[in-house]
């Protein structure tokens, strides 16, 4: 290979190594705020500071919401009422308190924060990785 093809290509490896480091360094902050946000949000003793035993003993978390929210969760159809639904099945109380289910909704949405700040990260990647690639094929289309 010429030395000015290997140039080229040393200077496109270059820029994409940089804009690759540069995304990863964003991506790797959000991700350690993100962390660190939902940590506190999830930690028992937080919860418990907004989510209180008086509103733990004054909410009843029932098993047609856990249910529903388990259905939810998994992307599920919660699929039809147990026949025993009309004699009050659904509105039993599941045992779990409010604070479990403020620090399980923190600790989801915590994945989901995660999960969404992956995709931007790769939706900024492509378009940036493509469009060195597409500038450095022009150029050596041009030569």
């Amino acid at each position: 290979m010429p030395s000015s093809a290997r140039s080229r290509v040393a200077a496109y490896s270059k820029e994409l190594d940089e804009k690759i480091a540069e995304a990863n360094a964003k991506t790797a902050a959000l991700e350690m705020k993100l962390r660190t946000l939902y940590a506190k949000l999830t930690d028992k003793k937080e919860v418990v500071r907004y989510v209180t035993e008086k509103a733990d003993a004054h909410c009843v978390i029932t098993d047609g919401f856990v249910r529903h929210h388990d259905a939810a969760a998994s992307a599920e159809d919660v699929g039809p009422l147990p026949e025993s639904a009309e004699s009050g099945d659904v509105d039993r109380d599941s045992g779990i308190a409010l604070s479990t289910v403020a620090a399980t909704a923190a600790e989801n949405y915590g994945k989901f924060h995660r999960c969404a700040t992956a995709l931007k990260a790769w939706e900024a990647w492509y378009p940036a990785v493509k469009e060195t690639y597409e500038k450095h094929l022009t150029e050596e289309a041009i030569r």
